[in-house]
């Protein structure tokens, strides 16, 4: 059992996303990304930095964990998660695409998408 969750993160809308798969994570997930984007803000430029800086911030003091993260670019190579969506973060655009998943990894939507500025109010207070 977990509380799976897949969280991707690209550069602009037709790269290709590296996705932070979170055993533990799912249903903190939105909250998890707003963290991350919030403690990248300085380098949302710079997407491979803003991308670093916020799985560090996702991941937090479980990096020397053998468990509980892993990271990849192919989803299909991961667990599906607990939830059917896969929010995709999109550094160029400044949005979080909402990417929605069959049970057998297929694509099977990607028309939503929330601004940075709707993601960073569901940061946990505290």
């Amino acid at each position: 059992m977990g509380d799976r969750a897949i969280i991707g993160f690209k550069a602009n809308k037709s790269s290709a996303p590296v996705f932070l798969y979170s055993h533990w994570g799912g249903s903190d997930r939105y909250g998890d990304i707003a963290r991350g984007i919030e403690a990248a803000r300085s380098r949302w430029n710079d997407p491979s930095y803003a991308t670093r800086i916020a799985i560090s911030s996702i991941v937090a003091d479980d990096w020397a964990s053998e468990t509980g993260f892993g990271v990849g670019a192919d989803i299909k190579e991961m667990t599906m998660p607990d939830y059917d969506d896969v929010p995709v973060v999109v550094w160029e655009s400044r949005e979080v695409e909402v990417h929605l998943y069959g049970a057998d990894h297929s694509l099977v939507d990607t028309n939503h998408s929330m601004a940075f500025d709707i993601v960073l109010a569901m940061r946990p207070v505290g």
